[in-house]
């Protein structure tokens, strides 16, 4: 069945009005801000927006699953050493606007929440380098997508952004990005997947005008006697008073002078299979983002076997990915050339890795036995304080080395010492 034409005029109205309320400074070249105005638009009738994606429960979840992870990570800055290990260099100054606060107004969570939740919705997350007068990076400060744009110099070629209006190099940018094409301009993640909002948007809409009348669509009102239209309109407000909105749902009604009842059609949801539909697209949007569907809160075929599968997974497949772009453009961007051969940034996973207590303590003791770790690194892993002698490594009794032969070193030196004597 065709729109209406008030609802045509006000899908036309909806797609007029961010004229009149666009940004200060939105201008004919802010190709950002038109594309989001010309192609907000759907099959299913529904206007999909940033903050209209973010009303649907799973896009909301899938986001802040993801920056909320990525943001309660510890992150660090290692010092590469001769021996081909690492330590964490505390005393480099990057390290305190990393772990603690990338300037005086935001945290390091809040930061890293907000920049991943733009990547992650959006395909592009940015923050503008602030460095001193000696060049070293003093300042991170997150950008509004739509305050920023990637161009490209038509001759060379070199890539630099365009700050509300500014020309920027790009060695003052921070910018991690999603699924990308070019190497650079990360795919609108949203714009990518409006068709599956859009359609999710429809069925809430519906469910919502479902249970707001009552669950009792469709009613004609047969009626014996000619009515006026004043009288007509205080029975249809009357009728509305009773049979509108949950609370007056299966309350009777006596009608008299005639009047019948009849009831064109009564779906259940079930019949409708509206649920259905609801959850087909529920688990199309965690597949979009890459997030588990537990994580969205979708437990209809979860137990504890999968479920720690699927935490894995999350890790690997995720945040694995999110985390070595932000380390990857982070060691880029906030180093210099000289500075990468020694420093580099990343986080740490075992956190989320450690798993259950009786999990936790047996992979440690085969660690300790095996000289994989020290005490300390067991104790710190755990939270707990180093304690005397707990650097020390040991390894269990009855492991040997064996020379090319596989015959044990030690039991060979052995026999030649009984030979000597």
């Amino acid at each position: 069945m065709g729109r209406s034409l008030k609802e045509r005029l006000q899908v036309i109205g909806a797609k007029i009005a961010p004229l009149f309320f666009a940004p200060k400074n939105a201008t004919l070249t802010d190709t950002q801000f038109w594309r989001e105005l010309i192609n907000i638009g759907t099959a299913a009738g529904v206007n999909v927006t940033p903050m209209a994606a973010l009303g649907v429960p799973t896009v909301l979840a899938c986001v802040n699953a993801i920056s909320r992870s990525m943001a309660s990570l510890p992150l660090k800055v290692y010092r590469r050493l001769p021996s081909g290990g690492k330590e964490v260099a505390t005393d480099h100054p990057l390290y305190y606007l990393l772990h603690d606060a990338p300037n005086s107004e935001t945290t390091s969570v809040k930061f890293r929440r907000a920049l991943f939740a733009n990547a992650v919705l959006r395909g592009n997350g940015y923050a503008l380098i602030v460095r001193d007068g000696f060049g070293e990076v003093a300042e991170l400060r997150l950008i509004a997508n739509k305050d920023i744009e990637v161009k490209r110099e038509e001759v060379t070629n070199k890539l630099y952004y365009v700050l509300a209006g500014s020309r920027v190099e790009k060695e003052r940018i921070l910018h991690i990005s999603g699924l990308t094409f070019d190497g650079t301009i990360g795919v609108d993640t949203m714009m990518a997947v409006r068709e599956a909002i859009g359609l999710t948007i429809a069925l809430q809409d519906h469910g919502s005008r479902f249970f707001s009348n009552g669950s009792t669509p469709g009613v004609v009102l047969e009626m014996a006697a000619q009515l006026t239209p004043e009288k007509l309109k205080d029975f249809a407000d009357a009728w509305d008073k009773v049979n509108t909105g949950n609370k007056n749902a299966h309350k009777r009604m006596i009608l008299n002078g005639g009047v019948k009842a009849t009831t064109l059609t009564n779906p259940s949801n079930e019949q409708s299979q509206f649920i259905e539909a609801k959850v087909h697209q529920d688990k199309a949007i965690c597949s979009a983002f890459g997030v588990p569907q537990i994580k969205a809160g979708i437990t209809d075929a979860a137990h504890f076997n999968n479920v720690w599968q699927e935490n894995q997974s999350y890790i690997d497949d995720c945040l694995g990915s999110w985390s070595a772009e932000f380390e990857q453009a982070s060691n880029q961007r906030l180093f210099s050339p000289q500075e990468r051969r020694q420093y580099f940034v990343s986080f740490v996973f075992d956190g989320l890795l450690r798993g259950d207590a009786k999990t936790r303590a047996e992979v440690q003791q085969i660690r300790l036995q095996n000289g994989i770790v020290n005490r300390d690194e067991v104790r710190a892993s755990e939270d707990m304080n180093p304690i005397p002698g707990g650097d020390r490594f040991f390894i269990s009794q009855n492991v040997k080395l064996l020379d090319e032969e596989g015959r044990p070193i030690e039991q060979q030196t052995s026999m030649a010492g009984g030979n000597n004597q």
